[in-house]
């Protein structure tokens, strides 16, 4: 199993004043249990207890983690991937479930807020989904990615814009966003110009450079979404064993 955890404690400024709130976040970068819906959700539920034990208060985990990312769909032609396509779909998430209940749950009884990425079955479709939990456990935001990239058209739906908003967690005015949804930085800090905004976790896959290095324009463009959003921007993977997940802040 793949899994790496990495801290992080910042200070958000809320609208019209310069009082802050101490943070201490974790973006985790763990594996799936792969093509087993239900044993990903426990070991994620595992994981949010353990952090739990560390005193963070806000985790971020991978991009569809649940109950794994497609990564056939650009290995395979689009007429071989039917079975690999079916077995996902019957896999996924649906929302509510016993499984977004489970993790629901286990943020509660860590008193965390929690935003992880889902395959999201709805009706004959799957969405990149990032889902949001508050402290309490209440799912606060269902924020599906709008366009696919490239290849991820050919399994997942377009998403509507309903849960691209700021909104009301234990941590303050929150939301989260998957990889390749770049406008969501301007239009999430639009909305909450009105508001005060404690935090937005933009979830984005880790990407090597040609040379194995970690300093790649993947990573040029995580900084720039989060000084253009003036948000913390985590970098994180289900897949890549060797590589340390990391947060930008503004």
């Amino acid at each position: 199993m793949c899994e790496t955890v990495v801290a992080y404690t910042f200070c958000p400024i809320g609208k019209g004043n310069m009082m802050t709130t101490v943070v201490k976040a974790a973006a985790v970068q763990i594996s799936p249990v792969l093509y087993r819906c239900r044993g990903t959700v426990d070991r994620v539920v595992k994981k949010i207890r353990e952090l739990a034990e560390q005193s963070v208060q806000f985790a971020t985990f991978p991009e569809t983690v649940i109950p794994y990312y497609p990564y056939f769909s650009f290995l395979q032609p689009a007429f071989q991937m039917g079975k690999e396509h079916l077995r996902l779909i019957e896999e996924s998430v649906t929302v509510p479930s016993v499984e977004t209940h489970a993790i629901g749950e286990a943020a509660r009884s860590a008193n965390m807020v929690v935003s992880i990425g889902v395959n999201d079955r709805d009706g004959g479709s799957v969405y990149n989904t990032q889902l949001l939990f508050d402290a309490d456990g209440t799912l606060i935001q269902r924020r599906r990615k709008l366009t696919p990239t490239y290849y991820e058209r050919i399994v997942w739906g377009q998403g509507d814009a309903s849960g691209l908003r700021a909104v009301d967690s234990a941590l303050g005015a929150s939301g989260s966003s998957p990889a390749g949804a770049f406008h969501a930085a301007g239009t999430l800090r639009a909305h909450r110009r009105w508001r005060a905004d404690v935090s937005r976790i933009d979830v984005r896959p880790a990407v090597r450079g040609k040379d194995g290095s970690q300093h790649s324009p993947a990573r040029s463009l995580t900084r720039l979404r989060g000084k253009f959003g003036r948000t913390l921007v985590a970098s994180l993977t289900s897949a890549k064993r060797r590589f340390r997940p990391f947060a930008i802040l503004a």
